[in-house]
């Protein structure tokens, strides 16, 4: 009898057309078989969908499955979603255009997958390659994961693979979040409190920050998107007071952001919103603090906020 994939790989595309290959030819080398790839291009400008199509045609076999979709609707979220309606996989994982996995990286998951049953979700480290050449190494995080997640970002796209069932009942993903969707779709996951491992296999994936990113590399030239994100998650957090509190943090962060990019009237206007709807002296205090510390260039305000606002919380 065929076997039966076991797990979804699901890219959205939007003009990379000169840079994808790299990534692709990552999945190619994958150890696993057989195992299904989905590319949706999201409406690019340039040739991504030539470059995409060329590929499968290079490299679609019987054990290995590209499917190539389009997306008209802008956003990567909604990409995502057309994906996502086609997988008839018990796993699915998301993946970057631009980002590259180890060989035995997709085996490494579903071996976690199958020896772990009850597993909703299974993480690992990534090390991330910045613009001035500097790599730096993000843990996935198995204790405390709501905190870690929203002041560390645990189940960024690239991070985690999930049980298929499980986000289709959170509703797969918010295509009104044009930035931090990632983010907004790991809190729905972590209220359902799935069990997660952490798989650690040295650098599996490599994530490469791009200076023609979509949302840009400054935040103040995409406000609007930054802060509905947020918006979003602290809706989803609304009887979790101390989840609250931490997305006021995460806006007092960004605010930090702006005052960093010499874009006062934002910074005034988010972190003086933050102040008008704290009652309390001590929490509008720290929360001016950290505006004013990341805009000086700090960095660490997770260790500050379980020192000082929630000692409970030790990873």
């Amino acid at each position: 009898m065929k076997q039966q994939a076991l797990i979804s790989i699901i890219i959205p595309v939007l003009n990379r057309a000169g840079i994808v290959g790299r990534t692709l030819d990552s999945i190619a080398a994958q150890t696993l078989r057989p195992l299904n790839i989905i590319l949706v291009d999201n409406n690019s400008s340039d040739n991504t969908l030539e470059v995409l199509t060329q590929w499968g045609k290079d490299n679609s076999t019987d054990d290995f499955k590209i499917t190539i979709l389009q997306e008209k609707k802008p956003g990567a979220a909604a990409a995502r979603n057309c994906g996502l309606k086609i997988v008839k996989t018990p796993y699915v994982m998301f993946f970057d255009s631009d980002d590259t996995m180890s060989p035995t990286h997709i085996e490494n998951i579903i071996n976690a997958f199958i020896a772990h049953p009850d597993v909703g979700i299974v993480g690992w480290d990534v090390t991330i390659h910045t613009f001035n050449g500097k790599s730096i190494k993000r843990r996935c995080h198995k204790n405390n994961v709501l905190f870690n997640h929203i002041f560390h970002g645990s189940l960024s796209t690239q991070r985690y693979a999930v049980r298929t069932d499980l986000i289709n009942q959170v509703g797969g993903w918010n295509e009104t979040t044009m930035a931090w969707d990632d983010y907004e779709l790991g809190i729905r996951l972590l209220l359902q409190h799935p069990h997660i491992i952490h798989i650690e296999n040295g650098e599996d994936v490599n994530v490469f920050r791009q200076t023609e990113s979509i949302t840009g590399t400054h935040y103040s030239a995409n406000v609007a998107k930054w802060e509905h994100a947020l918006n979003c998650c602290e809706k989803l957090l609304i009887d979790q007071q101390q989840a609250k509190l931490w997305i006021e943090i995460r806006r007092c962060i960004l605010a930090g952001e702006y005052r960093k990019e010499k874009d006062f009237k934002n910074y005034h206007r988010l972190i003086n919103e933050v102040l008008r709807r704290t009652e309390n002296r001590y929490h509008k205090l720290f929360f001016k603090s950290v505006a004013i510390f990341i805009s000086l260039g700090g960095r660490g305000t997770a260790i500050l906020t379980r020192l000082f606002l929630t000692p409970k919380i030790n990873k």
